[in-house]
C-alpha cells in the first residue's frame, strides 16, 4: 500500500521514522514510500478478526527475494506462538507474484513446502474484484478475439 512519505525525528526511538525499514533486512536513509504488512487472520465466520503481525517499509516495491526472506521469518515465529497458519493470501502485485514464483506456486500447484509444513496460496479475491472494477473502468471493455466479454456497465449492474 503507497503511504504519504515524511520523515520524523522520534526521540523515544533515538531514530528517524519514515525511512525504508525493512526489520531484519536493515534501514536505508531514503523515504519509505510503501508499507508492507502481514496480518494473521481468523478462518471464524461468526467471529471473525484481522490483526496486524509486522510490517515492512520499503522505498517503492519488495524485491521477490526479500519477501520470501520475510514471509519465512514470519512463518517461523507464528509457529513458536502456536498459530496454525495453512493458507496464505496474497494481492496480484508483480513482486509478490514473482515471490510466489520463486517459491514454486502456480496455478497447477497453489502450494509451497517450508520446514515439512504445507502451505496454499491464494490471491486476495476483493482485490481481484478491485483490479477488473479498475480495468473495466479505464477501458470500457473487456475483449476476447475481437468479442466484447465485459463491460463496466455489466460491472456495475453486478
Amino acid at each position: 500500500m503507497y503511504i504519504k512519505s515524511y520523515e520524523e525525528y522520534s526521540l523515544k526511538l533515538d531514530q528517524i521514522e519514515g525511512l525504508v525499514d525493512l526489520g531484519p533486512l536493515g534501514r536505508k536513509c531514503e523515504r519509505a514510500k510503501c508499507v508492507f504488512v502481514f496480518c494473521l487472520d481468523s478462518i471464524n465466520a461468526r467471529h471473525p478478526w484481522r490483526q496486524p503481525i509486522a510490517y515492512f517499509l520499503p522505498g517503492k516495491c519488495l524485491k521477490a527475494s526479500e519477501i520470501i526472506i520475510l514471509l519465512k521469518q514470519c512463518l517461523d515465529r507464528l509457529e513458536k506462538t502456536g498459530a496454525d497458519v495453512r493458507l496464505l493470501t496474497y494481492d496480484q502485485g508483480t513482486c509478490n507474484q514473482s515471490a510466489y514464483n520463486l517459491l514454486g506456486v502456480h496455478a497447477e500447484k497453489p502450494v509451497f513446502i517450508y520446514n515439512n509444513r504445507k502451505y496454499y496460496a491464494s490471491y486476495d479475491f476483493p482485490h481481484l474484484v478491485k483490479r477488473l472494477a479498475s480495468l473495466l473502468r479505464r477501458h470500457q471493455y473487456l475483449y476476447c478475439d475481437g468479442a466484447v466479454l465485459a463491460s463496466y456497465a455489466d460491472f456495475e449492474l453486478t
